[in-house]
C-alpha cells in the first residue's frame, strides 16, 4: 500500500514536470530556463539532484494518452498528433493555477 502511494506520488511529479517542460521549458533559454526547471522541481519537493533524475524516470513511463493530454486536457487523443499548448508558453494565470494544483498534491 505504502510502495503504491510513494509510486503514485513519483508519477504525479513527472506528470506536472513533464507539463511545465513541454508548455512552457521550449521557450526558456539558458540562465532562465535552468533557474524556472530548478524553481519547479524545489515546488516539487525534489531538492535533491537525484530527485531530478527520478522524476525524468518517471516521466519515460508517462502513457502516450497522459504525453497528449498534457497541454489541452480537453481534447482528443486523436485531434492532435503533437499536444502544446496554442501560444507555445504558459501564461501566469496557467502558472497561478499549477503552483494551486500542487498544493492538492499530498507529497
Amino acid at each position: 500500500m505504502a510502495l503504491a502511494a510513494i509510486r503514485q506520488e513519483w508519477i504525479d511529479r513527472a506528470r506536472f514536470f513533464y507539463s511545465f517542460k513541454r508548455c512552457q521549458g521550449p521557450t526558456l533559454v539558458n540562465d532562465d530556463a535552468a533557474k524556472r526547471c530548478a524553481s519547479v522541481l524545489a515546488a516539487l519537493q525534489c531538492s535533491a539532484p537525484e530527485d531530478e533524475l527520478i522524476v525524468r524516470f518517471w516521466q519515460k513511463g508517462l502513457s502516450h494518452k497522459t504525453r497528449q493530454n498534457v497541454c489541452h486536457p480537453h481534447r482528443s487523443v486523436h485531434s492532435s498528433r503533437r499536444a502544446s499548448c496554442s501560444s507555445g508558453t504558459m501564461g501566469t494565470s496557467d502558472i497561478s493555477f499549477a503552483i494551486n494544483a500542487l498544493d492538492t498534491l499530498h507529497f
